[in-house]
């Protein structure tokens, strides 16, 4: 063969190669997960772990509304719950409140009897003492800035009330572990604190009376300038009559579960007892335990900078998870916050505007949620994968009264002074037969952090 041949074919097979090079280059290009033209969860016929929406189309903020408003209208103390149209009207108005003019306040004896028997007010009360922060994420006003605010350990109560004297309306953010209290004007827009209590007065409510930790309401203690101050109490004159409800219980499947969470859901299980399934994909871990029917996913966070968070950015990112497989499987608020290498938040359901408490000796229960956030991402999920359906049967019973509580907690050698708060709720029976039966209870939380329940004798 001559050279001039030999030239050509040399020449040929170079460009051959290069050709091949090319393609295989491209191929892995385009291939590779950085040049996927949708996200992984698009490729799968995904269904949600819940059919429901009501509580899947909430704002960040409503994860933090309190379990209770106490209104203060004609001499009469009521309550708002949960769930209610007019508990939704007030809540919503007040979270949009403007505040201004923030300063610390000693009340007189006067000004404290005024604040609970004449002012019209709304007191948002939570399961327990929270944070300043945990109260700015409930506001679309900012509070983290202000001062003396800011200076608050803790917050017990929210009070907005209107002046008929100066015809102006307040906020008082009391902190009974502080000792203190911090005003602000409240600017409501074009409404008025005062026809918003009055309308929100009139849903039906049984009759409360206020009960003061050391005995004595704040007008009648020995110290004149009314400086100090106990815990207070909001309790039912006579017993307070609650159904209780039995529920069937539902389960999503953990396979829907997975498509959602996990970036390559056609991994399968590695079976590590006979009792749970363990689902990895790098960075990624899902185990359901099947005896206790709960499930929990990881993953470790991305090794970039650290972002800013606060506690109202750290629920949006929760909501934005929850909400894209429907997990909101009922109305579910903020419990708990605590805040170690990682941001630790547990939400409580909520049943008739009641929070539940389950009584299964399970590690996790359908009662709550819990997350964990870090660097602006959810990084472990907890939860069960039972529902509560629609419930099969329901009866009315009663809790005790005002004077059966009290005396209830002197026979436990409770005594008030060491108590933080106390509201109605249920007690979840366990899981029998894939049902739970709630009934009725009082919640007593100890300012040591301890919970008991008293129901009807």
């Amino acid at each position: 063969m001559s050279e001039k041949w030999i030239e050509h074919a040399k020449t040929a097979t170079l460009v051959t190669l290069v050709t091949i090079s090319l393609v295989l280059t491209g191929f892995l290009w385009f291939s590779s997960p950085g040049y996927q033209t949708n996200p992984p969860f698009t490729k799968y016929d995904l269904t949600y772990i819940y059919s429901g929406t009501k509580y899947n189309d909430r704002a960040a903020h409503q994860l933090a509304s309190p379990y209770q408003v106490i209104v203060h209208a004609n001499n009469k103390i009521s309550w708002l719950l949960p769930e209610g149209n007019t508990y939704a009207r007030l809540t919503q108005l007040l979270q949009k409140a403007s505040f201004d003019s923030f300063t610390t306040v000693a009340p007189t004896a006067d000004m404290w009897k005024t604040l609970f028997t004449q002012a019209p007010g709304a007191e948002l009360v939570f399961p327990r003492d929270i944070s300043v922060q945990y109260a700015d994420a409930f506001f679309d006003a900012s509070l983290l800035q202000k001062y003396p605010l800011n200076g608050l350990d803790s917050i017990s109560r929210i009070w907005f009330f209107y002046n008929p004297a100066s015809k102006e309306s307040f906020v008082w953010f009391i902190s009974a572990q502080d000792q203190q209290i911090v005003q602000a004007k409240v600017d409501l827009g074009d409404k008025h604190l005062e026809d918003e209590i009055a309308r929100s007065s009139m849903t039906k409510s049984p009759p409360l009376t206020a009960v003061f930790a050391d005995g004595k309401a704040p007008w009648e203690q020995k110290n004149p300038s009314g400086h100090a101050f106990s815990r207070f109490f909001y309790l039912p004159t006579s017993s307070l009559p609650m159904n209780e409800w039995s529920f069937k219980l539902t389960s999503f499947d953990i396979n829907e579960m997975k498509k959602w969470l996990i970036k390559d859901p056609s991994v399968e299980p590695f079976v590590t007892n006979k009792n749970e399934d363990l689902y990895m994909n790098n960075n990624e871990f899902l185990t359901y335990n099947k005896k206790g029917n709960f499930m929990s996913y990881s993953q470790t966070p991305d090794d970039t900078e650290p972002g800013t968070s606060n506690l109202y950015t750290d629920l949006a990112h929760i909501n934005n998870f929850v909400q894209r497989h429907h997990g909101w499987t009922g109305n579910y608020l903020l419990d708990d916050v605590r805040s170690n290498d990682n941001n630790q938040y547990s939400f409580r359901l909520l049943v008739k505007g009641y929070p539940v408490y389950w009584s299964a000796n399970v590690p996790i229960n359908p009662d709550q949620i819990q997350l964990q956030t870090n660097n602006n991402e959810v990084i472990k999920y907890y939860r069960s994968v039972y529902i509560l359906g629609s419930p099969d049967r329901q009866r009315t019973l009663s809790l005790p009264g005002k004077a059966e509580l009290l005396q209830s907690l002197a026979d436990k050698k409770i005594s008030l002074s060491t108590v933080e708060q106390i509201y109605p709720g249920y007690q979840a029976d366990g899981i029998a037969g894939k049902q739970a039966v709630l009934k009725p209870v009082w919640i007593v939380i100890t300012t040591s952090g301890k919970r008991m329940f008293i129901s009807s004798p």
